[in-house]
Protein backbone atom coordinates (compact mmCIF):
# COMPACT_ATOMS: atom_id res chain seq x y z
CA UNK A 1 0.00 0.00 0.00
CA UNK A 2 1.19 3.37 -0.74
CA UNK A 3 1.90 5.30 2.46
CA UNK A 4 2.82 8.64 1.11
CA UNK A 5 1.66 10.58 -1.94
CA UNK A 6 -0.92 8.89 -4.50
CA UNK A 7 -2.29 6.10 -4.50
CA UNK A 8 -1.10 3.05 -6.02
CA UNK A 9 -3.76 1.38 -8.62
CA UNK A 10 -3.18 -1.90 -6.35
CA UNK A 11 -4.47 0.21 -3.01
CA UNK A 12 -7.90 -0.08 -4.80
CA UNK A 13 -7.96 -3.99 -4.74
CA UNK A 14 -5.73 -4.09 -1.42
CA UNK A 15 -6.44 -3.27 2.19
CA UNK A 16 -4.87 -4.08 5.58
CA UNK A 17 -6.06 -7.46 6.81
CA UNK A 18 -7.31 -5.75 9.41
CA UNK A 19 -10.34 -4.09 7.75
CA UNK A 20 -10.34 -7.14 5.68
CA UNK A 21 -10.86 -9.42 8.44
CA UNK A 22 -13.36 -6.92 10.66
CA UNK A 23 -15.69 -6.63 6.97
CA UNK A 24 -15.00 -10.98 7.00
CA UNK A 25 -13.49 -11.84 4.09
CA UNK A 26 -10.75 -14.47 3.84
CA UNK A 27 -8.72 -12.87 2.24
CA UNK A 28 -6.75 -9.26 1.09
CA UNK A 29 -8.82 -9.42 -2.55
CA UNK A 30 -11.77 -8.28 -2.46
CA UNK A 31 -14.72 -6.72 -5.00
CA UNK A 32 -13.73 -3.13 -6.40
CA UNK A 33 -17.13 -1.69 -4.96
CA UNK A 34 -16.16 -2.72 -1.54
CA UNK A 35 -12.56 -1.76 -1.32
CA UNK A 36 -13.72 1.72 -2.99
CA UNK A 37 -16.31 1.97 0.14
CA UNK A 38 -13.48 1.19 2.68
CA UNK A 39 -11.13 3.41 1.16
CA UNK A 40 -13.55 6.50 1.01
CA UNK A 41 -14.40 5.84 4.87
CA UNK A 42 -10.44 5.75 5.62
CA UNK A 43 -10.43 9.60 5.69
CA UNK A 44 -13.19 9.65 8.22
CA UNK A 45 -11.93 6.79 10.29
CA UNK A 46 -8.43 8.28 10.64
CA UNK A 47 -10.38 11.33 11.67
CA UNK A 48 -12.35 9.44 14.69
CA UNK A 49 -9.27 8.15 15.48
CA UNK A 50 -7.52 11.28 16.18
CA UNK A 51 -10.40 12.24 18.17
CA UNK A 52 -10.78 8.64 19.75
CA UNK A 53 -7.56 7.63 20.19
CA UNK A 54 -8.76 4.16 19.42
CA UNK A 55 -8.21 3.19 16.21
CA UNK A 56 -11.09 1.11 14.03
CA UNK A 57 -12.88 1.32 17.27
CA UNK A 58 -16.02 1.72 14.65
CA UNK A 59 -15.93 -1.38 12.97
CA UNK A 60 -15.05 -3.23 15.97
CA UNK A 61 -17.97 -2.07 18.10
CA UNK A 62 -20.09 -4.59 18.56
CA UNK A 63 -22.92 -2.69 20.41
CA UNK A 64 -24.33 0.51 19.14
CA UNK A 65 -27.27 2.57 20.30
CA UNK A 66 -30.56 4.18 19.32
CA UNK A 67 -32.25 7.07 21.21
CA UNK A 68 -36.15 6.81 21.35
CA UNK A 69 -39.10 8.79 22.01
CA UNK A 70 -41.81 6.70 23.97
CA UNK A 71 -43.43 5.94 21.26
CA UNK A 72 -40.95 4.86 19.03
CA UNK A 73 -39.57 2.49 21.63
CA UNK A 74 -43.31 1.05 21.85
CA UNK A 75 -43.83 0.58 18.47
CA UNK A 76 -40.12 -1.34 18.78
CA UNK A 77 -41.35 -3.29 21.68
CA UNK A 78 -44.68 -3.90 19.61
CA UNK A 79 -42.51 -5.98 16.65
CA UNK A 80 -40.67 -4.29 14.57
CA UNK A 81 -39.54 -0.15 14.37
CA UNK A 82 -38.85 1.25 10.64
CA UNK A 83 -37.33 4.12 11.75
CA UNK A 84 -37.87 7.74 13.30
CA UNK A 85 -38.73 10.38 10.79
CA UNK A 86 -35.45 11.43 10.04
CA UNK A 87 -34.36 8.03 9.60
CA UNK A 88 -37.09 7.09 6.80
CA UNK A 89 -35.94 10.34 4.98
CA UNK A 90 -32.27 9.15 4.91
CA UNK A 91 -33.56 5.90 4.48
CA UNK A 92 -31.29 3.51 6.94
CA UNK A 93 -31.62 3.90 11.12
CA UNK A 94 -29.38 5.90 12.74
CA UNK A 95 -27.33 4.27 15.20
CA UNK A 96 -24.23 5.70 17.37
CA UNK A 97 -21.42 4.53 18.98
CA UNK A 98 -20.57 4.75 23.02
CA UNK A 99 -18.28 7.58 21.93
CA UNK A 100 -20.69 9.04 19.70
CA UNK A 101 -24.09 8.72 21.53
CA UNK A 102 -23.67 12.18 24.33
CA UNK A 103 -23.05 14.21 21.27
CA UNK A 104 -25.78 12.70 19.19
CA UNK A 105 -28.03 13.14 21.82
CA UNK A 106 -26.90 16.86 22.63
CA UNK A 107 -27.10 17.60 18.72
CA UNK A 108 -30.56 16.16 18.15
CA UNK A 109 -32.46 15.31 21.34
CA UNK A 110 -31.58 18.77 23.84
CA UNK A 111 -34.84 19.31 25.58
CA UNK A 112 -36.56 16.29 25.08
CA UNK A 113 -38.39 14.49 27.90
CA UNK A 114 -39.33 10.93 27.98
CA UNK A 115 -36.52 9.25 25.45
CA UNK A 116 -35.12 6.12 25.68
CA UNK A 117 -31.63 4.69 25.17
CA UNK A 118 -32.06 1.19 23.35
CA UNK A 119 -28.23 -0.84 23.10
CA UNK A 120 -28.52 -3.00 19.91
CA UNK A 121 -26.55 -6.03 19.12
CA UNK A 122 -24.94 -5.28 15.99
CA UNK A 123 -24.35 -8.97 14.68
CA UNK A 124 -28.14 -9.63 15.54
CA UNK A 125 -28.82 -7.28 12.25
CA UNK A 126 -26.10 -9.10 9.68
CA UNK A 127 -25.17 -7.35 6.66
CA UNK A 128 -27.97 -4.64 7.40
CA UNK A 129 -25.22 -2.53 9.27
CA UNK A 130 -22.91 -0.60 7.50
CA UNK A 131 -20.08 1.59 9.34
CA UNK A 132 -20.41 4.93 6.70
CA UNK A 133 -18.76 8.67 7.47
CA UNK A 134 -20.75 11.12 9.15
CA UNK A 135 -20.38 14.16 11.70
CA UNK A 136 -17.11 15.00 11.39
CA UNK A 137 -15.82 12.54 9.26
CA UNK A 138 -16.62 10.24 12.07
CA UNK A 139 -18.09 6.33 10.82
CA UNK A 140 -21.51 5.71 12.50
CA UNK A 141 -23.41 2.27 12.07
CA UNK A 142 -26.13 2.66 9.88
CA UNK A 143 -28.97 -0.11 9.87
CA UNK A 144 -30.62 -0.42 6.06
CA UNK A 145 -34.15 -2.80 7.25
CA UNK A 146 -35.56 -2.65 10.96
CA UNK A 147 -34.76 -3.13 14.27
CA UNK A 148 -36.57 -6.36 16.49
CA UNK A 149 -36.67 -6.57 19.72
CA UNK A 150 -34.66 -9.05 19.98
CA UNK A 151 -31.77 -7.12 18.64
CA UNK A 152 -32.07 -4.99 21.80
CA UNK A 153 -29.70 -6.56 24.37
CA UNK A 154 -30.41 -3.43 26.95
CA UNK A 155 -32.23 -0.71 27.45
CA UNK A 156 -33.16 2.83 29.83
CA UNK A 157 -34.18 5.97 30.28
CA UNK A 158 -32.29 8.69 29.00
CA UNK A 159 -30.16 10.25 31.99
CA UNK A 160 -26.87 11.50 32.49
CA UNK A 161 -24.25 11.18 34.97
CA UNK A 162 -22.24 13.51 36.93
CA UNK A 163 -19.47 14.19 34.22
CA UNK A 164 -23.01 15.12 31.76
CA UNK A 165 -22.60 11.96 29.41
CA UNK A 166 -25.14 9.54 28.66
CA UNK A 167 -25.28 6.77 31.07
CA UNK A 168 -25.25 3.55 28.85
CA UNK A 169 -28.10 0.52 29.02
CA UNK A 170 -27.03 -2.38 31.00
CA UNK A 171 -28.44 -5.60 31.22
CA UNK A 172 -28.92 -4.79 35.27
CA UNK A 173 -30.34 -1.69 34.43
CA UNK A 174 -33.04 -2.99 32.12
CA UNK A 175 -34.19 -5.36 34.52
CA UNK A 176 -34.73 -2.55 37.03
CA UNK A 177 -37.45 -1.51 34.95
CA UNK A 178 -39.26 -4.03 34.02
Amino acid sequence: MARHGAPRDSDRYFLPNLITKAAGWKSARMPLQYAERINAARSGMARATEKSGREGFCMTDKIAYKVLTADEWAALNAGSFEGAPIDKADGFIHLSTASQLTETVDRHFSGQKGLVIAAIDLASLGEGVRWEPSRNGQLFPHVYGHLTPQSVIAWCPLERQPNCTVRLPTIERSVAFL
